[in-house]
């Protein structure tokens, strides 16, 4: 019987840490008023220290969705006319290898810095999938509902 008991204590204090590596959080919206199809030219701002090519994820899956994006290192970067800046923060995090575990990409006015459009992905181990799908999942969310451009 006590040994039974240790089980179910065990069970008890061990199953909650597993269920809590599967997590996932997903959110995405342009900002009331603001009407994206209009803003067609948009450039994302590359981090310099993105070994990974996240910007041009975000750049290419733009593309796919109908707008002239291009991505590069700083809105110096930037081609002369831009109605949209795309920028990103991308965490990633050490679990029997490296993973993203959060993306976030936010689009900006060029001129006021007013934040039009925001989303973002969580996804903890259990739940990780590569940064193609993440991207695609965030610009997907932020959409939804609309008709993309």
């Amino acid at each position: 019987m006590r040994r039974a008991s240790h089980l179910v204590l065990a069970v008890l204090f061990v199953l909650p840490g597993f269920l809590g590596c599967s997590y996932t959080h997903l959110y995405g919206e342009i900002m009331q008023g603001v009407d994206l199809g209009v803003r067609h030219r948009i450039h994302v701002v590359r981090q310099p220290k993105d070994q990974r090519q996240i910007g041009s994820m975000i750049a290419d899956r733009l593309e796919r969705a109908g707008f002239e994006a291009t991505a590069g290192i700083g809105t110096s970067s930037a081609p002369d006319v831009v109605d949209v800046i795309v920028s990103y923060e991308d965490h990633w995090q050490w679990d029997m290898s490296n993973y993203l575990i959060a993306l976030r990409i936010d689009f900006r006015n060029p001129k006021t810095q007013e934040l039009l459009a925001s989303g973002q992905s969580y996804r903890t181990s259990l739940d990780r999938k590569p940064p193609e799908f993440m991207v695609d999942e965030i610009i997907t969310t932020m959409f939804a509902g609309r008709d993309e451009p």
